[in-house]
């Protein structure tokens, strides 16, 4: 089945951006209240203009700056509401607001640049919030051309605040700034059109900009701490499998990055807001790991750091009461629980990032750098134990977060120039001499993550942290899906999805690693208390997705039901005495085929269970369950054909020979064979109907099974004539 994909290309989650509403008065961006006074987030429009879109389409092509900037701002509201957004893109939203972004000649004065801040904070909603469609459209109405254009008029501002001179009229200019950067982010998420346009026409100077927003530590330096969140969201998936942009990535710039990644420098905005440095943190990590991926100890030690700083049962909490109390009859949040929303996405965010980047340095195809000696031993104990999921410090002032947040989690991470400039250097073409070597490193490569993993305790951190984040879960269930903290809700559902990815990850590493050895006898006790573990978390999500079209909770039970695929491959690699018996219990057999049979799962989650379960089909004890099951899958023309053949495969390779134990009771008494003769002719006409040019790769492996069929049914039958001889 591959690995496990935690981060698709730049379809990333949308995490809290900064508020794109910039008032039309001031131009300023949010700013923390003066008192302590529990005000209400009022919206930019009253309910009734949800029936005004018309006209004010019209005001935002008025000549009047002041209708164009409260038209942007009614429109940036109304993007949020689904209905309402589907009526503005019928009503030609995308055209008006292209052509508000070009500046008006002759018009420079501030209110201007608020106007221009309030469209481009409309866009940046709808790109934000319309999907890959809109995207698109957007993309083809010169979207990045016309940010681009506004791009030098803030070049000024911008300097100017990084050198600590920033004039009262540069905040508007600094606001559009972050806007454009808002932009381009969700733009080029979404479309790749978009992501190859900003790469090829401002990918260097758009890359100098962020860099030096991100690494910035002057303390005159006073932009938003979300423009520099903003600015490492972008340039993270700007550098996202985007080797163009590496040349624009020399020497300084690695050395900038990994000093904010060690927290050894940190944007002076947000050096005293402990979870917004966290998130640049690891932002800081995923693109020097873009760029040239970092060594397994270094990466794993500010994976674990950001993941032990959250306590999530605290953060469901707060969460959870901010969603029942801080809502004012209008529907509309509060200060103090907008606060806890922003902090909360910014928290879970982070994790949800860490999750990514460790399941991809436990990837098949990962080549971290190499190891630059060993991490500081104060750390090392920290980071190593598991019980830091459980602190037993102070809380910190700040939600969810622990009190030991050590900035020193990479001290070790590049500490001398030369693998700074290392991770600067373009890769090369593969010499004679690389070929040669590529074994011995691929097994270095895979010895070392072992090695890791064991330091870092991954795997019962991974079962732990999906457990906490499932009860976490559980305690948002009062929380409607119309709810502005729906977004917080589905972050800590991925969290747990993510969770597991990571666990297939390194279980698959594990049955690399010197042929299976962590698989072998001699490890049963902890292997067979990981494949235990690994239902128990998963079963609790099966039973709630029981029954329910509940989309999340079964992307959940197809990622746990990929682990437990990868350690049912891990053990089955091993032959011989030193192969380990699983076992599995009846009740673990049923749960896989539940899961399968839910009548919402879809193709992939039925793939990974009939692929689990072929593995497990083997146990004598366990295949008169599962043998029938592959067999009614293989048949039934309801089975996508995709799980067709994998249990095609599955019954050839558990019914291969009549010696086996359960060959006689379940395939011969079972009818098996006949079953599979009789479906023969409609599973060979399912196969040819499939378009080969659309689902090459399902056809390919269908050809392959359907050939096999024959030629399996024939074997069956020699070998059932001779056993009567």
């Amino acid at each position: 089945m591959g690995k496990h994909n935690n981060r698709p290309p730049r379809k990333h989650h949308k995490s809290a951006r900064a508020n794109p509403i910039y008032g039309s008065e001031n131009g300023a961006a949010d700013q923390p209240a003066a008192e302590p006074v529990e005000e209400v987030v009022s919206s930019n429009l009253n309910e009734i203009m949800k029936d005004q879109i018309v006209p004010i389409i019209k005001k935002l092509q008025s000549e009047k700056k002041d209708e164009r900037s409260w038209a942007a701002a009614a429109v940036s509201s109304l993007i949020l509401d689904a209905e309402s957004r589907v009526k503005l893109l019928k009503g030609g939203i995308i055209p008006v607001l292209m052509a508000g972004l070009a500046p008006i000649q002759g018009e420079t004065d501030q209110e201007t640049d608020t106007t221009l801040v309030d469209i481009a904070g409309a866009v940046s909603n709808l790109a934000s919030f319309g999907g890959e469609e809109v995207c698109a459209e957007l993309e083809r109405r010169g979207c990045v051309p016309a940010v681009s254009a506004l791009l030098p008029l803030t070049k000024d501002a911008l300097e100017r605040a990084l050198a600590g001179n920033t004039k009262d009229g540069d905040v508007p200019m600094l606001a559009l700034f972050e806007q454009c950067v808002s932009i381009l982010w969700a733009i080029c998420e979404s479309s790749d059109a978009a992501f190859s346009s900003v790469t090829s026409s401002i990918g260097g100077v758009l890359v100098d900009m962020l860099v030096h927003i991100i690494a910035s530590t002057s303390p005159s330096f006073t932009v938003p701490a979300s423009l520099i969140v903003v600015s490492a969201q972008c340039l993270n998936t700007l550098t996202e499998g985007n080797p163009k942009l590496h040349p624009y990535f020399p020497s300084h710039h690695i050395t900038s990055l990994t000093a904010v990644a060690q927290a050894k420098q940190l944007p002076h905005p947000v050096s005293n807001d402990k979870n917004t440095s966290a998130y640049i943190r690891i932002l800081s990590t995923s693109i020097l790991c873009n760029i040239n991926p970092l060594p397994t100890s270094q990466l794993a030690a500010i994976v674990c750091a950001t993941l032990d700083r959250v306590d999530l049962p605290a953060l469901a909490s707060e969460v959870s009461g901010a969603a029942e109390k801080g809502v004012t009859k209008e529907g509309q949040l509060t200060s103090s629980a907008e606060r806890t929303l922003d902090t909360a996405n910014t928290c879970v965010g982070s994790m949800q990032l860490a999750l990514e980047l460790l399941a991809n340095a436990y990837s098949e195809d990962y080549e971290g750098g190499a190891e630059n000696g060993g991490m500081d031993e104060e750390w090392d104990d920290g980071a190593a134990d598991v019980g830091m999921m459980e602190q037993d410090g102070d809380e910190d002032e700040e939600l969810g977060e622990n009190a030991d947040d050590e900035p020193e989690a990479f001290d070790e991470m590049m500490e001398d120039e030369d693998l700074a400039a290392t991770m600067a250097k373009e890769s090369g073409a593969l010499g004679a001499a690389d070929l040669e070597e590529g074994a011995e490193a691929a097994a270095a490569t895979i010895a070392d993550r072992v090695s890791v993993l064991v330091k870092f305790n991954l795997i019962e951190r991974m079962l732990n942290l999906a457990a906490t984040a499932g009860a976490a879960s559980a305690v948002f269930s009062s929380i409607g899906s119309e709810s502005s903290f729906t977004g917080v809700v589905g972050l800590v559902n991925a969290v747990k999805v993510r969770a597991f990815g990571c666990l297939h990850n390194i279980l698959t590493c594990l049955g690399a690693e010197e042929k299976g050895k962590w698989y072998e006898a001699s490890n049963s006790q902890t292997v067979i208390a990981i494949w235990n573990m690994l239902f128990e978390v998963a079963n609790k999500a099966a039973a709630t997705a029981a029954g329910s079209d509940n989309a999340a909770t079964l992307e959940f039970i197809e990622a746990a039901v990929s682990a437990i695929w990868a350690l049912a491959r891990g053990v089955d690699g091993v032959k011989g005495s030193n192969k380990i018996i699983l076992n599995p219990t009846v009740d673990q057999i049923n749960n896989l085929i539940g899961s399968s049979s839910l009548p919402n799962a879809p193709a992939s989650l039925k793939l990974k269970c009939v692929s689990a379960l072929g593995i497990l089909a083997k146990t004598p004890s366990v295949n008169a369950t599962v043998g029938p099951f592959l067999v009614s899958c293989a048949v039934l023309d309801s089975t996508p054909l995709e799980v067709t053949s994998e249990a095609l495969n599955a019954i050839y390779d558990v019914y291969s020979d009549a010696a086996f134990e359960y060959d006689g009771p379940v395939f011969v008494k079972g009818g098996f064979n006949k079953k599979l003769k009789e479906a023969y002719p409609r599973i060979k006409s399912r196969v040819k109907a499939l378009d080969k040019r659309r689902f090459r790769e399902i056809r390919e492996r269908a050809d392959e099974a359907v050939l096999n069929l024959g030629a399996f049914i024939k074997y069956k039958e020699d070998e059932a004539r001779a056993s009567k001889k």
